[in-house]
């Protein structure tokens, strides 16, 4: 006989309890910017807004029982070590700091940055993050190669609309109840930014506030060696 046990109408066999394992994908900037913004940082030291990946990833797990943590992809830009020699030691040192977290799930990926023309009068820009982060969420959900899903849930956690074709894709291939988003909660009168499939599908959306951004703070300033 068969009994609804499990998170968000998963039946198992009466009795078993079934783990999911919970793949988390971050893309730093745009996590990192929007956390600043919705808890009034936007003007405050750079390191401000800055979090520990593995902690924030192990916040979203602990929400919903009977899941543990299998992997954290999580995605920057790369300054120019000759146009800004700076950051990219800065940025070096934080993605690997993120690679010596313990139980080595937390898998950092870096693409580098695109100066234009008019640099430094204009920002450089992120260029191929978006891409590489959709197709490691696909490659989770079908196996990398060898058949084996990298997760059976892949929460996803950016902001940009442009990925939501990958929700789609993941969510043709293993069920609506594989994906989910998470967004920071500011203050009211603002709003969180979340992830619509359009009309009213919405993925489950881990709404994060404050208290959680001061928890998996990271107060580190990269800029200096430790």
């Amino acid at each position: 006989m068969w009994k609804r046990t499990g998170w968000r109408g998963f039946s198992f066999p009466r009795g078993v309890s079934v783990t999911q394992r919970v793949g988390v994908y971050i893309d730093y900037q745009n996590v990192y910017k929007l956390g600043r913004e919705a808890f009034g940082e936007d003007a405050g030291a750079p390191w401000c807004g800055q979090f520990n990946p593995l902690l924030l990833a192990n916040e979203l797990v602990s929400r919903i029982p009977d899941r543990e943590l299998a992997v954290v992809h999580i995605y920057r830009g790369m300054p120019n070590g000759r146009k800004d020699p700076k950051g990219a030691s800065a940025c070096s040192r934080q993605i690997d700091t993120w690679s010596k977290l313990p139980g080595g799930k937390v898998r950092p990926t870096w693409r580098p940055l695109r100066y234009p023309r008019d640099w430094p009068a204009s920002k450089p820009e992120e260029k191929g993050i978006d891409v590489q982060l959709a197709v490691d969420f696909i490659l989770g959900a079908t196996g990398r190669g060898d058949g084996k899903q990298e997760y059976d849930v892949g929460i996803l956690f950016s902001g940009d609309t442009d990925l939501k074709p990958v929700l789609f894709a993941v969510e043709t291939l293993l069920g609506p109840d594989a994906i989910e988003v998470a967004a920071w909660n500011p203050p009211l009168p603002r709003y969180p930014i979340r992830v619509s499939l359009g009309g009213t599908r919405r993925p489950f959306c881990h709404l994060l506030d404050e208290a959680v951004y001061r928890a998996v703070a990271d107060s580190r300033d990269y800029t200096k060696a430790v």
